[in-house]
């Protein structure tokens, strides 16, 4: 069964519905680790890229649920920032545009096959030498489906992995669960 994005924001609001954005992307930026124009793939209702934004960044927010852009839209007010209802898996007309990508959680929501094209998809609208960070499940946790070490490497096809650490974290998903997420860095090669 594939999981209706749309269906979940439209039912209201979701677990992952923050007004603030994620430590670790504080911490990334805090530590000089994003830079230029970064795309939020998979943004939900912005939080990572209204604060990306409000730091000077040139931010884009996309994900493929019209509703939960809607919502990221009404967050923004007057702030200058881009949310854009798109797929992931085609990014065709960002080419080339962004510096840095973020990704809270959008790889591991992907069928096993998409994962390749995922990453090709970034590596295609990033600029040479970018940089990607990708927070996702491992495949550790008993209540929620990650990645292995190896699944995570092998869908990396274009990137060189510049860090990768596993550590827990406390979600709520709908209950409160301690998860265990990788916490990973990519560099763009030059090809894919």
């Amino acid at each position: 069964m594939v999981l209706s994005w749309e269906a979940v924001y439209r039912a209201g609001p979701t677990p992952f519905d923050r007004d603030e954005p994620l430590p670790w992307v504080v911490d990334l930026v805090d530590r000089g680790e994003v830079r230029g124009t970064v795309l939020d793939a998979g943004c939900g209702v912005g939080h990572n890229t209204l604060f990306l934004a409000g730091r000077g960044f040139g931010a884009v927010g996309i994900d493929v649920a019209p509703t939960a852009i809607s919502r990221a839209r009404e967050k923004a007010g007057g702030l200058d920032v881009e949310f854009a209802v798109a797929d992931v898996l085609d990014l065709g007309a960002y080419r080339g545009r962004f510096d840095t990508v973020i990704d809270i959680g959008c790889l591991h929501s992907l069928a096993i096959t998409d994962r390749p094209r995922y990453t090709a998809a970034l590596h295609g609208a990033t600029r040479p030498d970018a940089a990607a960070h990708i927070r996702c499940f491992t495949d550790r946790n008993a209540d929620v489906p990650g990645l292995s070490e190896d699944a995570l490497r092998a869908a990396a096809t274009g990137w060189e992995i510049t860090d990768l650490v596993a550590a827990v974290d406390e979600v709520t998903v709908p209950e409160r669960l301690e998860v265990e997420f990788w916490y990973l860095s990519l560099r763009r090669l030059s090809r894919p």
